[in-house]
């Protein structure tokens, strides 16, 4: 089952991004979650198999000064690593695709860590074309991650 996330499964979701390598204490995941809650840009939907949160996708909507229209970006797809293969990223993909098609969005982007071959096949197999590079520079008096 697909549903939008909720504070409720603030500690799964932390749990899911340590997961990934991005340890975030409990604390501040709750306070990043309302911040994006209350921001219409922004959606957060968890995966549910067996009673449990085993997924979670976090979208934004965005626009861009080159090319028409409103794009959904996925920022984070993640699914338990024991319940990978099982067709829930899939699931949580899709229905990301469904909300950018009801909101009349022209299509969807996401970035992809270089290191993920995984995910890289993962997003080819359902239709994502990998078209640019993301660079990144980390301002020093920024908090890390």
């Amino acid at each position: 089952m697909i549903r939008d996330a909720t504070l409720e499964d603030v500690e799964h979701i932390v749990v899911l991004l340590e997961e990934l390598g991005y340890p975030t204490p409990v604390e501040e995941m709750t306070e990043r979650m309302q911040m994006l809650g209350r921001d219409s840009s922004y959606r957060a939907m968890v995966a549910v198999y067996e009673g449990k949160v085993v997924g979670m996708i976090g979208l934004a909507k965005t626009y861009f000064y080159e090319k028409r229209g409103l794009y959904i970006r996925i920022i984070t797809l993640i699914t338990k690593s024991e319940h990978r293969n099982l067709g829930i990223g899939a699931a949580l993909v899709k229905r990301a695709e469904d909300w950018a098609r009801e909101l009349g969005a022209t299509g969807m982007t996401v970035s992809s860590n270089k290191r993920r071959s995984d995910a890289h096949r993962f997003y080819h197999r359902l239709g994502y074309e990998d078209t640019s590079y993301t660079f990144f520079k980390r301002f020093e008096s920024a908090p890390s991650d």
